[in-house]
C-alpha cells in the first residue's frame, strides 16, 4: 500500500537553524528527494517557502507548499497586580527589559551584555535585564562571565521556567528583546504581542508583516541593540504604538487558523495556493 507523504518544515535544515548537527546531514542529502516524492509541504512563512523552492533541485513544488504561520500560545496576559508581583519576585520590584536565553550561544549573551552595559552608561536608569532558560549557578563559564560584569546587580537569571511560567514573566516586562541571529518561528513574539509587550528583535524571523510593530537590531552589534533599546525606553509614545500595532498584529495569528490550514492541507482540498476559508473550517 503506497501512503501520501507529506513533509513539515518548521525551520532550516541547512544547518543554520536549531536543527542538531547530527540531523543536518541527514536532511540536506534526503531533502530534495523528499520535497520532490511529498503530495504537500508544510512552511512557515513566505521566506521558508522560497528558501524549500531552491532546494528541490528544480522539480516544480511551489503548488505544494502550504505557508502555515505560528500561532501563539493561548495564555491569558498577567494582570496589574500580578505585574508587580512579578516585578518584586523577580527585577526587585523595578521595570526590566526580558530576555529568553535558552537556546543562546555564550557569544550572543555577550553580545545582549554590552548591549545592556552602553543602555545602563548612557541613560543612568534603574532598568533591570531579566533572562530564562539558563542558570549561571550550573554554567561555570556563564557564572565567571556574571562575576565580573559591571551590572552584574541588575540581571536576574531566572532559570529554566515552563512555558506558562515564561510567558508570565515576559508580560510583565517593558519590552521583550530577542536579538540572537538564528532563524525562529516567532512564537515569543506572538506572545508578547497578545501580552501588550514591545519587542526589540532582528530581521531574521519567520513572522511576515512586521513592520512598524517591532524594533529591529542586528544580529551581533551591541551599538545597535543598545541604540534600540535606549530609544523605546526615551520615547514613550513610540512605545505605546508598538504595543497598539503589536496587539492588533497578533490577532491575525490564531491556533485555530493555523491548525485549519494543516487539516486542510493534509486532506487534500484543492490546491495549497487555493485552500478556501470552508475547508480551513471543517
Amino acid at each position: 500500500m503506497q501512503v501520501s507523504q507529506g513533509v513539515w518544515m518548521p525551520e532550516r535544515a541547512d544547518g543554520k537553524g536549531r536543527v542538531k548537527k547530527g540531523y543536518s546531514g541527514f536532511y540536506r542529502k534526503r531533502l530534495a528527494a523528499s520535497l520532490q516524492q511529498a503530495r504537500v509541504i508544510f512552511s512557515f512563512s513566505e521566506q521558508e517557502k522560497e528558501y524549500l523552492i531552491s532546494q528541490a533541485a528544480g522539480a516544480p513544488v511551489a503548488d505544494k507548499i502550504l505557508v502555515v504561520p505560528p500561532a501563539a500560545g493561548e495564555h491569558f496576559p498577567p494582570g496589574p497586580e500580578e505585574k508587580e508581583t512579578l516585578k518584586e519576585t523577580y527585577a526587585e520590584g523595578k521595570e526590566y527589559f526580558f530576555a529568553a536565553a535558552g537556546g543562546a550561544t555564550q557569544e550572543e549573551i555577550v553580545e545582549l551584555l554590552k548591549a545592556f552595559s552602553l543602555f545602563k552608561k548612557r541613560q543612568r536608569s534603574n532598568m533591570q535585564l531579566v533572562l530564562t532558560g539558563k542558570d549561571p549557578t550550573s554554567d561555570k563559564d556563564l557564572g565567571e562571565l556574571l562575576a565580573t560584569y559591571k551590572y552584574r546587580g541588575d540581571v536576574h537569571w531566572a532559570g529554566p521556567l515552563s512555558e506558562e511560567d515564561g510567558f508570565r514573566l515576559a508580560g510583565a516586562a517593558y519590552a521583550l528583546v530577542f536579538p540572537f541571529g538564528r532563524d525562529t518561528l516567532g512564537t515569543g513574539i506572538l506572545d508578547a504581542w497578545n501580552a501588550g509587550v514591545p519587542v526589540i528583535t532582528t530581521d531574521r524571523t519567520c513572522l511576515p508583516d512586521t513592520a512598524d510593530t517591532v524594533l529591529y537590531a542586528r544580529p551581533g552589534d551591541p551599538a545597535a541593540l543598545a541604540g534600540q533599546l535606549m530609544l523605546i525606553y526615551k520615547d514613550e509614545s513610540l512605545r505605546n504604538r508598538l504595543i497598539t500595532n503589536g496587539t492588533q498584529q497578533g490577532q491575525s495569528f490564531s491556533l485555530h487558523h493555523s491548525a485549519g490550514l494543516v487539516r486542510a492541507g493534509i486532506r487534500g482540498q484543492g490546491s495549497t495556493s487555493k485552500i478556501s476559508k470552508s475547508a480551513i473550517k471543517n
